[in-house]
């Protein structure tokens, strides 16, 4: 287990182990770049580019400046937070799309009786629907009951989706190619 450490004792920690330098120690430990960043994270993503090699279980690093790792830092969090809204911006379009064509298929008379009972053994059973109350579902205003299901729960649908209607599965992957199937 290791020590707690004051932001000087991991400047410290940093130049001597880690081979970095620092042009100006205040901004790292004075204007809190460690503090507001958290020392693993700016070491962790790093250790990607500035670890030379792994010897005795512990990375050996090559000389660097702190500035260098601050950048190397903020382009991981520029493409985080890039992927991140990507991923949360997919997750709202599937779960409008998937709650569209299920509600088509369960109250339009599309599904049959035996489809439209899998449907709602898999709403259900959804954690997000159970937690706020809403496992009376019985087939009726279907968007409700998706629109409050956890993304775990609702890729239920989609492969139910994929195995029982795949033209409307593709439907709801259209546009995403990662998702469709030859």
């Amino acid at each position: 287990m290791k020590d707690f450490k004051t932001l000087d004792e991991q400047i410290h920690y940093l130049s001597q182990t880690k081979q970095i330098s620092f042009e100006s120690e205040e901004f790292a430990s004075d204007e809190a770049y460690l503090l507001n960043n958290n020392y693993y994270n700016v070491i962790s993503c790093g250790k990607v580019k500035f670890a030379s090699k792994l010897e005795n279980g512990n990375h050996v690093y090559l000389e660097s400046k702190f500035d260098d790792w601050v950048q190397y830092f903020q382009k991981d969090c520029e493409i985080s937070e890039h992927l991140m809204k990507n991923v949360l911006n997919f997750g709202r379009i599937i779960n409008s799309r998937v709650a569209y064509y299920i509600g088509q298929l369960m109250e339009t008379g599309i599904a049959t009786e035996h489809e439209r009972e899998s449907i709602r053994q898999i709403i259900r059973s959804s954690k997000g629907v159970a937690a706020i109350k809403f496992v009376d579902y019985s087939g009726f205003e279907t968007w409700k009951y998706i629109t409050k299901m956890m993304f775990s729960d609702m890729k239920k649908l989609v492969f139910w989706l994929l195995e029982n209607k795949k033209d409307i599965y593709i439907k709801v992957v259209k546009g995403y190619s990662f998702l469709q199937i030859a």
